[in-house]
């Protein structure tokens, strides 16, 4: 009997040996690759933005809440770039994303320095990999090159006349302010109308003074 009990013992303990490395590999082949998407909001703004968006379900670590973490962000006009936290769409959604602002201004922030043609990369360490994989962390990322719109600048050319009459008086403008032929116009007339009236005063002063002279001179006659 007890030596029936052993066996019985033993062919457990074989089959649960055997069985946990199995399931510790299935759960393991479970975990998946990250993946990083740029996608455009404002591009065509005077300050363009983008979304980045990391797809990684391992990354949901809190079913109760949105879970996120930090990425990197750099361009080829600062390699050093800006350090950005993604944060998921939804509970258990896996989709994590966060705006980014391209600028000629140094980075801070949300806001990256990036000059027209310029690379912009966004990076992440992959520390989930499924078993298949020999190496503990995968960097994971995407890359987009930037181009500066001009459209809306372009747009807006029509509107604008250059003005070459020295008698244009510029200093009552007020900046981004446009300017139109009839504005245009306009001013000159404002601009020309403290002259107008001081030649209009002193004529008048004149006349004055011409018709006090005749009148003294009556009074002296009599």
């Amino acid at each position: 009997m007890k030596f029936r009990c052993l066996i019985i013992v033993g062919i457990i303990t074989i089959m649960g040996i055997s069985f946990i490395p199995e399931s510790f590999a299935e759960k393991i082949d479970l975990q998946k690759i990250g993946q990083t998407e740029w996608f455009g909001l404002h591009i065509n703004s005077k300050i363009p933005s983008y979304k980045i968006q990391v797809t990684d379900e391992d990354m949901n670590k809190n079913t109760d809440k949105m879970d996120k973490f930090k990425i990197r962000v750099w361009s080829d006009s600062d390699p050093i770039g800006i350090i950005i936290s993604v944060y998921e769409t939804e509970k258990n959604s896996g989709i994590f994303d966060s705006p980014v602002y391209f600028s000629e201004d140094v980075s801070a922030g949300q806001r990256l320095r990036v000059y027209a043609g310029d690379m912009v990369t966004a990076t992440y360490e992959d520390r989930t990999l499924p078993s298949s994989y020999s190496s503990k962390e995968l960097e994971v990322s995407d890359s987009i090159t930037i181009h500066h719109p001009t459209a809306n600048l372009l747009e807006d050319n029509g509107r604008f006349i250059r003005i070459d009459d020295e008698a244009f008086s510029h200093q009552s403008l007020k900046t981004g302010e446009i300017i139109s032929e009839s504005g245009a116009l306009t001013s000159i007339i404002i601009g020309s109308m403290g002259p107008i009236l001081i030649m209009f005063f002193i004529a008048l002063y004149a006349v004055k003074k011409i018709q006090e002279k005749k009148i003294i001179e009556k009074k002296k006659r009599r």
